[in-house]
């Protein structure tokens, strides 16, 4: 499957960090023998919140202003596919409910680290991502891994469709 191309949605940027905040790395894997698990959650827990890493108070505020100069949301921008336009609706009803985003007016271009706001919230996108699966019936683990593994809310979209078809034994 492959991203629709439209006039109208050709006028939208996908969503972006401002130019002056640049996100930190993912962080590596970690061994259990390197730290104790205690002390891995407590620096999870302590990089991950709005206060310990600084930018969110703009960088947030910044995407929302972005999405609400997009106008409505546009299920065509999903394409043809009926299981992609439905999957692709319910991952923007979802990601908007999730995050408190003012809109639910992603674009399939849109870079999931923005959408799903890497740097903070990793709780967040493992909410989303089971109930992405209680919603498509596949396993909550496929689509955790999914969502890390995408790059785009387009990309995780048809991860997601192909996984459901592949699921169901359609081609």
């Amino acid at each position: 499957m492959t991203a629709p191309s439209f006039p109208g949605i050709m006028n939208m940027t996908p969503l972006k960090w401002p130019d002056s905040f640049v996100p930190p790395p993912p962080e590596p894997p970690r061994t259990p023998g390197a730290q104790s698990w205690l002390r891995m959650l407590w620096d999870l827990f302590l990089l991950r919140l709005p206060m310990w890493y600084p930018g969110y108070d703009t960088v947030v505020p910044y995407i929302e202003e972005q999405l609400l100069a997009r106008g409505p949301s546009d299920p065509s921008r999903w394409g043809d596919d009926p299981l992609r336009v439905r999957i692709g609706q319910l991952a923007c009803k979802l990601i908007q409910k999730e995050y408190d985003w003012p809109s639910d007016n992603f674009l399939p271009d849109d870079p999931l680290d923005v959408v799903l706001r890497f740097p903070w919230d990793d709780l967040e996108w493992v909410k989303t991502a089971m109930r992405l699966s209680t919603e498509l019936s596949i396993g909550t683990h496929d689509a955790m891994r999914i969502a890390r593994e995408a790059t785009t809310l387009g990309d995780m979209v048809d991860m997601l469709a192909a996984h459901v078809q592949r699921q169901s034994g359609k081609p």
